[in-house]
């Protein structure tokens, strides 16, 4: 956990270097002497694209690692304050946070882009939402009747019909089974946003990670957890 910990302030501190490099690319004016679509600049936004698109894959490496040693330290995140948590979805952020900030961020989507990446957020929000009944079905399926045992034995009353507790295993399982629906929900979200970066140019992907969820929002949400945190009255 210690590890984690010091590898994620260092990738926090790299995470504010690239949103500065982002915001000065996305907010570059565009020289009126030079094509529109001029190719060293597609070339500069391209670079930096793979920059950040691999610094968060380095994060979801180290995340998924953790959550295999310990999938229950992992989803209660600790290195994260109160109300970052209040926005985890399966460990993470939403992938249709990114569909929120494009039209925030994005003034230039051509019509033909729009119906594509429509189709993207309803297959988006679909497989959410099957994520989620699947997370609420392993809870509940495995976690339940050996949580049932141990509160038995915990107020003196006799096992039921010769169950036999075995409340370390089902533990170990409902780990594996949370990880399992972990890695298909980083999966969810690498797609999402590299079928939306396969849609939009360069210079709007460029916008689009400097103002959604891989960028600008889960800066301020961090940085507004940290005052709240400050501010709340010692118990």
């Amino acid at each position: 956990m210690e590890n984690f910990e010091a590898f994620f302030e260092d990738w926090l501190s790299q995470r504010e270097a690239f949103l500065d490099q982002l915001l000065l690319h996305a907010s570059k004016p565009e020289d009126q002497s030079r094509p529109r679509h001029n190719h060293s600049d597609g070339e500069a936004d391209k670079a930096l694209i793979e920059k950040v698109i691999s610094h968060y894959q380095q994060f979801y490496k180290e995340k998924t690692k953790l959550a295999r040693e310990d999938a229950f330290l992992f989803f209660s995140a600790p290195w994260l304050t109160a109300f970052e948590r209040t926005f985890l979805w399966i460990g993470d952020f939403k992938p249709t946070l990114l569909f929120r900030f494009l039209g925030s961020s994005v003034d230039d989507v051509t019509a033909a882009q729009s119906e594509e990446i429509e189709h993207i957020r309803v297959e988006t929000r679909r497989r959410e939402r099957d994520l989620t009944e699947t997370m609420t079905r392993v809870q509940e399926s495995v976690a339940a009747p050996p949580l049932l045992c141990l509160l038995r034995a915990s107020a003196g009353q006799p096992e039921r019909n010769g169950d036999i507790c075995v409340l370390e295993a089902a533990l170990v399982e409902l780990g594996e089974s949370m990880v399992a629906v972990l890695e298909e929900a980083n999966a969810l979200r690498a797609a999402t946003a590299r079928h939306m970066m396969e849609v939009l140019s360069p210079a709007q992907t460029v916008k689009l990670l400097a103002a959604a969820a891989a960028g600008q929002f889960q800066v301020r949400i961090r940085r507004w957890g940290k005052q709240r945190a400050a501010s709340a009255p010692l118990q």
